[in-house]
């Protein structure tokens, strides 16, 4: 894909990796209590009784934390996404030195539940926080919009094979604390924040590396 225009995303090539097995644990990363966190927590099976007697931050209801590796860097506003591999990525957000929050992280990181190690991955092409990460079917995570400084309308997509970042069309809305879902051959992209708090609904057709848009605001 070129940096500057992209092509298409490689939606499904016929090489695509398998999917993940179905996951019966989940993990939690960071994010903020009083201050920034590096916590890490891994929760029992689904359907493990909801205990009274694990810590407070270490309660999930449906399952019981244990505390495992601390991130490396603490940060908040960021994504977690799960690859084919098991493998987590984490993406961005506001760092725990940045009183202000208007500063976000390119940093990259990968975590693997099943050893509790973290690896430095490469970072991306933009800093960026309160962003939206989506997987691909082909093993490829397409991260969209955010903030740094100011409101983001670009789109970037992470090749773990690779290990690279390449820039895809841009959206047509700046956005940040939006979602974003994968629904076949498309990307969703709804709500959030741009000058107002959006109604727009934009969605990325992944093969063609194009944007359709409903105009409601």
């Amino acid at each position: 894909m070129n940096k500057k225009t992209g092509g298409n995303l490689e939606f499904a090539p016929e090489n695509s990796p398998p999917q993940a097995a179905n996951v019966s644990r989940r993990v939690v990363l960071g994010g903020m209590m009083a201050a920034v966190m590096t916590t890490v927590g891994l929760s029992a099976e689904a359907g493990t009784p909801y205990s009274e007697t694990a810590s407070p931050q270490a309660r999930i209801p449906g399952g019981i934390t244990a505390l495992r590796s601390a991130s490396p860097i603490a940060r908040t506003h960021h994504t977690a996404t799960v690859l084919p591999n098991g493998l987590i990525l984490i993406t961005g957000g506001v760092s725990a030195h940045d009183k202000t929050g208007n500063s976000a992280l390119s940093s990259v990181q990968l975590y693997d539940p099943a050893s509790d190690s973290w690896f430095e991955a490469a970072p991306m092409l933009t800093p960026r926080s309160q962003h939206t990460a989506v997987a691909l079917p082909n093993g490829r995570v397409v991260v969209l919009g955010g903030f740094h400084k100011q409101l983001l309308s670009s789109i970037e997509v992470y090749d773990p094979v690779a290990n690279a970042w390449t820039y895809a069309a841009p959206m047509p809305t700046r956005r940040r604390g939006h979602a974003a879902v994968l629904a076949g051959e498309y990307i969703l992209v709804t709500g959030g924040v741009s000058k107002t708090t959006l109604s727009r609904v934009d969605v990325l057709h992944c093969d063609s590396n194009t944007w359709m848009s409903n105009p409601a605001e």
